[in-house]
């Protein structure tokens, strides 16, 4: 199947990564918790990467989950968050990073991203983004932006089929739910 990950990706070595720690500002509650379809996001964007070659869940920024761990520098934005959970790692891994907004993200999306050797984001959107062999030291302390990051990564751009841009659609606002919810019934 096209986008499936290749034999040298093994399922152990995948980190999936959920950025959850946000303040939620625009939405006006905590992201995570919100429902979609009867589960929450967070319970939704966990359920995925479990149906993925992924050993290892990280849920940064919730340190009241199961998968949670704390981000040192709360509130600061993705890359930021990233760059310093990476700086706590003792080796370099595969990481797979999705954020706990993208209810409608699929493994159809992230396999493709997982089948690209050095690791893959989609055009005009840093997230999704998967990279092999991630490292701390490739990441300056300066790195606070996610276009920094994924550049520092050196990851390959894909393009965006029109029939993948609600599935890679973010929730920030009311209205960005209600109107993916009104998508989904029409």
């Amino acid at each position: 199947m096209k986008g499936d990950p290749s034999p040298k990706t093994e399922t152990h070595k995948i980190t999936g990564l959920i950025l959850a720690g946000g303040q939620s500002r625009r939405m006006g509650q905590d992201k995570a918790g919100l429902i979609y379809r009867s589960r929450s996001l967070l319970d939704r964007a966990t359920d995925l990467l479990r149906h993925l070659p992924v050993g290892d869940i990280v849920v940064l920024g919730r340190e009241d989950t199961k998968y949670g761990v704390r981000d040192t520098e709360p509130h600061l934005g993705p890359a930021r968050a990233i760059r310093n959970w990476l700086r706590r790692q003792d080796k370099p891994m595969n990481l797979l990073v999705i954020p706990v907004d993208m209810p409608e993200l699929g493994r159809e999306q992230l396999y493709e991203l997982l089948a690209h050797e050095k690791g893959a984001y989609f055009h005009d959107l840093y997230l999704p983004f998967y990279v092999r062999a991630a490292k701390a030291s490739a990441v300056h302390a300066s790195t606070e932006r996610m276009r920094d990051l994924i550049s520092a990564f050196d990851l390959t751009e894909l393009p965006v089929p029109v029939h993948w841009r609600t599935a890679l659609m973010n929730i920030n606002t009311p209205d960005d739910l209600r109107a993916l919810e009104e998508r989904q019934l029409g």
